[in-house]
């Protein structure tokens, strides 16, 4: 497999180019725009391919150290010469016509222009206001297949360090609802809690909270049903847990919960009837004006 590569002295190209340091496998090679008039030479070549140094210094980052220029560029040359090699054994054997890429790319070149041409026609015109009176409505006539994957809860969340003055006021507080005590909680979790968090206005699952804690129930949606309020301790902090609501893994999944969902699937159907209708426009106005003709004998 014959892969050569040039050789350049490590102080020439400082010296010639401080912003330009390019090392391949202790090799270094000499800016281009420095000698405009001396003829650019490969810095790798396998098969008869070369790569060349401007095909390249566009993958060292500004700044980058000598010593991990040399290793990328080892990197990326070892790279290059692979695929260089398997293209090569592809070319040797494989049939003139499995070669021929023609159509195949013209196809490609196609789909790409075409999508990019109607991200940025959607980007322009996709209309992405949406009421909650729209969200409601797709919630109430698709809710049988918003089925939750996993248990999720309104609860109420507290790591507090376990030689807190306020630990009994937090045991204390925690499990209790209404309005004053939330009040009360809350201005208590301000002053001494490490993290507090009510989720009592949004659903979480509730393997999420559990991530918090120290130790994981082996039935989680067992324990759940079992255990609306618990603490737990490590050596430093303790953990107060409080679910007010939950809905159980398999049950129908609440508006609430699915919002981001449903606000999706509204703008995935206007960008569909968006593209649908802008493509039988254009498609109606091009027959109009007489830029499609179809010649096939109708007889």
């Amino acid at each position: 497999m014959p892969i050569f590569v040039n050789r350049r002295s490590l102080r020439l190209i400082l010296k010639m180019r401080k912003t330009i340091i390019v090392a391949a496998l202790g090799l270094i090679f000499v800016s281009c725009s420095y000698f405009k008039d001396a003829q650019e030479e490969p810095v790798a070549e396998v098969y008869g391919n070369k790569l060349y140094l401007s095909q390249i210094k566009s993958i060292f980052p500004a700044g980058i150290k000598p010593a991990d220029s040399l290793v990328l560029l080892r990197s990326y040359i070892e790279s290059w010469s692979r695929k260089q090699i398997l293209l090569h054994i592809a070319e040797d054997n494989l049939s003139t016509s499995d070669k021929d890429l023609t159509q195949q790319l013209e196809d490609y070149r196609t789909t790409l222009l075409i999508n990019l041409y109607e991200q940025q026609f959607l980007s322009q015109n996709l209309d992405t206001n949406i009421t909650k009176e729209e969200m409601q409505k797709v919630y109430n006539q698709n809710s049988q297949t918003f089925i939750l994957p996993a248990s999720i809860v309104r609860a109420l969340y507290i790591k507090v360090k376990s030689n807190s003055p306020y630990i009994g006021k937090f045991r204390d507080l925690y499990k209790q609802s209404g309005e004053s005590n939330m009040r009360a909680l809350e201005n208590l979790g301000k002053q001494a809690a490490e993290n507090f968090d009510y989720f009592n206005d949004s659903w979480v699952y509730f393997n999420e909270i559990l991530g918090e804690l120290p130790v994981k129930p082996d039935n989680a949606d067992e324990f759940l049903v079992k255990n609306p309020n618990f603490e737990q301790k490590d050596s430093t902090y303790t953990y107060f847990v409080s679910v007010r609501q939950y809905k159980m893994k398999g049950a129908i999944s609440p508006f609430e919960f699915e919002r981001e969902s449903i606000k999706n699937i509204i703008l995935n159907k206007r960008r569909q009837e968006l593209i649908q209708n802008f493509e039988k426009n254009i498609f109606e106005d091009a027959k109009k004006n007489e830029k499609v003709r179809v010649y096939i004998d109708n007889k």
